[in-house]
């Protein structure tokens, strides 16, 4: 039976990217806070009241923050059982048939109880959880790792070799799902670990799959400058609807290109190969077996072939996009002019390649001609136009502080801007951003350019709520459409 998400989606954010299955969430949590926060008494400090509800979900006595996060733990006590019990509610009320097994991922320290263990626990005890099954106990941790805020790592096989599930079959002919818990999601792999756990048990069950899990996490870790930028919206001049479509903004993952089931073989891997000189990469076939790691969505190639001006915006790391923009399925249509340079050039993408790489490039010269699927990495020669993440430090008080600009922050969006207009020379231009998520809207809108919701990039489950809730000023369900409304902006039909 098709579970219900409707009450979900009207209460909750999602975080999907790169996920096995989307996680719901409640609050967001500061990654970090300036030094005023903490003693500025006078004002209702909301980025510090986060921090707070967040790092108290972490107390345990093993914690060496213990004394503080428990003040913290008892402050938010009420609230933290509040949200998991509406929740709670939510789907039963949502699902009136179904019966649910209710997990929640174990804590990275083996024999260590978490807070949100306990409180599931604590619950499902009560008699009007009927149809809530307590399984918290099937999901072990056989040995600790290194959480990620101690200085561990976010290595999806590492999650996976230490946890084991202790779930008869036998059980899962009382409920109709799984709800997978946890306190606070930073990239999802802790999810996504379990998510794969079962996956070898649904295997050898033909009434569930993965669509039968619903994963919620109490809180999101996300950079205090992002979480600001959600409240901050600029108004759009709508004259700017008048001109042509100059220049285009392009997110990355699930926008241009389909991530939507990460190759982790491939990706844990980047951090190695970024520092190996390329000639040594390509000698020792480190991608041999990842020939396809993703592709471009129909109909980018035949959008790039048309030459409006475009920039790449992306939370993503730099040396991943850096490598993932050389194989051959991504830049042959993203770069169509790049990839030609090396095989057929001509004047056009001459033209275009210099735009977008170096100046004076020689197709001729063997020491940059490569016939491989990664062409164009020598001496990391990224892309002018790919606007990754950037971070800074800044100093309060003698106490560093480190500033992420990730989205909803229009921090590179606005470089991007900025780099398009002197690039091409963009006099009084319309600029839009595409983009698949909720954050990317709003950080386009913050910067004040039109946003287009990429609904090609959004999960099944998520695309009517998206559509009609997330105030994109346009909306399409395929390149090819969007492609199709650029040409008829612009007179081109």
């Amino acid at each position: 039976m098709k579970i219900n998400y409707n009450k979900l989606l009207e209460n909750y954010k999602v975080q999907f990217e790169g996920l096995n299955n989307p996680v719901f969430y409640s609050k967001l949590s500061p990654t970090h806070l300036l030094y005023e926060d903490f003693f500025d008494k006078n004002k209702n400090n909301d980025i510090l009241n986060l921090y707070k509800f967040a790092h108290g979900l972490k107390a345990t006595k093993e914690n060496k923050y213990c004394n503080m996060y428990n003040e913290y733990k008892d402050e938010y006590k009420d609230e933290y059982y509040k949200i998991l019990r509406t929740f709670f509610y939510y789907i039963l009320q949502s699902n009136p048939k179904l019966k649910f097994g209710v997990i929640s991922i174990p804590s990275s320290k083996k024999n260590i109880t978490n807070c949100i263990t306990i409180m599931i626990k604590n619950i499902l005890c009560q008699n009007n959880y009927s149809r809530l099954f307590d399984y918290t106990n099937v999901l072990i941790r056989t040995e600790t790792k290194v959480p990620f805020h101690e200085n561990g790592n976010r290595n999806r096989k590492e999650n996976i070799n230490t946890l084991k599930v202790n779930l008869p079959t036998k059980w899962f002919r009382q409920v109709d799902g799984l709800i997978i818990v946890d306190d606070i999601i930073t990239t999802g792999i802790s999810f996504d670990s379990v998510v794969e756990l079962f996956k070898t048990i649904f295997l050898n069950n033909s009434n569930f799959s993965c669509d039968d899990i619903i994963c919620f996490a109490l809180a999101r870790s996300m950079n205090r400058s992002s979480i600001l930028s959600y409240k901050r919206k600029n108004k759009i001049d709508l004259s700017i609807k008048n001109y042509k479509i100059s220049g285009v903004i392009f997110d990355f993952d699930q926008t241009l290109v389909d991530s939507s089931k990460r190759n982790h073989c491939f990706e844990s891997n980047i951090k190695k190969w970024k520092n190996l000189n390329m000639n040594k990469v390509f000698k020792n076939n480190f991608f041999e077996h990842n020939k396809e790691i993703y592709a471009a969505y129909d109909g980018v190639k035949f959008f790039q072939e048309k030459h409006v001006p475009f920039a790449i915006v992306s939370d993503s790391g730099k040396s991943r996009l850096n490598i993932l923009l050389q194989t051959k399925e991504v830049q042959s249509a993203i770069y169509p002019d790049a990839w030609k340079m090396h095989y057929d050039p001509d004047n056009t993408s001459k033209k275009y390649y210099e735009k977008y790489f170096i100046k004076d490039y020689n197709p001729d010269d063997s020491e940059k001609k490569h016939g491989n699927f990664l062409v164009w990495r020598y001496n990391d020669r990224a892309p002018k136009n790919l606007f990754p993440y950037e971070r800074k430090e800044e100093k309060y008080n003698g106490e560093k502080e480190t500033i992420i600009f990730t989205k909803p922050n229009c921090h590179s969006i606005c470089k991007a801007i900025k780099w398009m207009k002197i690039n091409f020379n963009l006099i009084c231009p319309r600029i839009i951003g595409v983009g698949n998520t909720l954050e990317d809207i709003i950080a386009y809108h913050n910067a004040g350019i039109e946003a287009v919701l990429a609904l090609w990039g959004v999960p099944e489950i998520l695309k009517d709520y998206a559509k009609s809730n997330w105030e994109a000023d346009y909306v399409f369900t395929t390149f090819r459409e969007f492609t199709d409304w650029v040409e008829k902006e612009n007179g081109d039909k």
